[in-house]
């Protein structure tokens, strides 16, 4: 799957790139109880769903969730700026293309709220606890270069070429097992979670 984070969480239809989300990502038990309410106009906006369970439930964590629980390898294609959910969305994501127009960040500390623990988790995985707490504590944007030595971005692409590069990357991809990846993919995330010892 891939996504241009840059589009789905900072554009102007944030209610449609939920949709979006929702629909390549989530499990039919996820579109049953996310996708259809609004889907069916039953509920006027992603971000008047909730989630019981989580404590910071918005919208933004039920794609965030479907993304990363994603059983097929998940690319995030950034051109332009990922900040606060493009960049959690990012994040939810298995690999990371940027071009030189990605600035990526979390600005939770200079809007004086607290990141909630989902987006915390993934950037934690990503980038280790020293290096996500420069990004949650300066609250700035990264430039690219920032971007690929934290690890934010694990693939730079030439300028504008973002998602041909994702694609690319997905085609190579797609040559190979499909069982194979995704148990791959099972087992590492359980690993890099705790859920799972060597």
């Amino acid at each position: 799957r891939l996504f241009r984070a840059s589009e789905v969480f900072n554009g102007q239809a944030p209610d449609v790139s939920i949709m979006i989300a929702l629909q390549n990502c989530a499990t039919p038990e996820q579109k049953a109880r996310w996708l259809r309410p609004l889907l069916e106009a039953r509920t006027r906006s992603a971000f008047g769903m909730t989630e019981p369970d989580v404590a910071s439930s918005d919208a933004t964590n039920i794609a965030t969730r479907a993304v990363r629980d994603c059983p097929l390898p998940t690319i995030a294609a950034i051109s332009g700026y990922a900040m606060g959910g493009g960049c959690g969305l990012a994040l939810a994501c298995d690999f990371r293309v940027g071009d030189a127009s990605t600035p990526m960040g979390i600005p939770a500390a200079r809007l004086g709220i607290v990141y909630g623990p989902l987006d915390c988790s993934l950037l934690l995985r990503q980038v280790g606890l020293a290096n996500a707490k420069r990004v949650l504590f300066s609250g700035r944007a990264f430039g690219l270069a920032d971007c690929r030595q934290l690890g934010l971005v694990d693939m730079v692409a030439e300028q504008g070429s973002a998602l041909d590069a994702a694609k690319s990357f997905a085609a190579d991809l797609s040559n190979n097992a499909p069982l194979s990846i995704a148990g791959a993919k099972l087992v590492l995330d359980a690993l890099a979670s705790g859920e799972a010892e060597a």
